[in-house]
């Protein structure tokens, strides 16, 4: 990068240069929208859990159900904010991939008497982690998903001694610990709607073309040659 210059945000879809042609922007922000509608019907189904009382469908299966339907935005948020911050991005993708598997794990088989702390403190390393990198992609969302991330730290600190079977005062708990749940659902809802309106451009494969003048070129070097990601050096 030339001194003095300014690190650009990461593509978008209005950024016609990247992806190397159409096809795969549609394929990106396919992606991209089918993660936010994912997104959305989790924040519906914390919504029908916490405000409907299960809506009749049982309060075990609608944990599961938000905690999966939040992994494919999880791998999109992945993709497309891992060029920015690839150790920080990465290990906070998996911690999130592991506190949502947890999670839905514990609600489909209770028997795995799973502790709850370990999917409380791995899902806020990821919204804290994954938040810090978003804020500058979009700043609202990203510092939405931040404060997520720091409820989560604060549920935490009132589980732990639940837990150790010295639980605090209620009024406390309720304090330190209860904004989790009401913040999860709105981070849902509007990390969704995001990325349903401005899918962010992700990396998606590409079908093959055989051409004829490509034929001498050695396994591995496809992505070079076929120009996928030019111009971003």
């Amino acid at each position: 990068m030339p001194p003095g210059a300014r690190r650009s945000r990461a593509p978008t879809l209005a950024d016609s240069g990247w992806g190397g042609g159409p096809d795969r922007r549609r394929a990106s922000g396919l992606v991209g929208r089918l993660a936010g509608a994912a997104a959305l019907l989790a924040g519906l189904a914390q919504l029908a859990l916490f405000l409907a009382d299960g809506a009749g469908l049982g309060e075990r299966p609608l944990i599961a159900a938000w905690n999966l339907l939040l992994m494919p935005p999880a791998v999109v948020l992945f993709a497309w904010l891992a060029p920015r911050a690839p150790v920080a991005v990465g290990a906070a993708s998996v911690a999130g991939v592991v506190s949502l598997s947890l999670w839905a794990g514990s609600a489909l088989w209770p028997g795995l008497q799973l502790s709850e702390l370990a999917w409380i403190g791995a899902a806020a390393a990821w919204w804290l982690g994954i938040g810090l990198v978003l804020r500058d992609e979009r700043r609202v969302l990203g510092l939405m998903t931040v404060a997520v991330g720091i409820a989560a730290v604060g549920d935490f600190v009132v589980t732990a001694p639940e837990l150790a079977g010295s639980p605090l005062p209620m009024l406390v708990f309720m304090l330190v610990g209860g904004w989790k749940i009401p913040l999860a659902v709105v981070w849902s809802i509007a990390l969704g709607a995001s990325l349903a309106a401005r899918p962010p451009c992700i990396p998606v494969a590409r079908v093959p073309h055989h051409r004829h003048h490509h034929a001498h070129v050695a396994p591995g070097n496809d992505l070079i040659d076929s120009g996928y990601g030019a111009g971003q050096g």
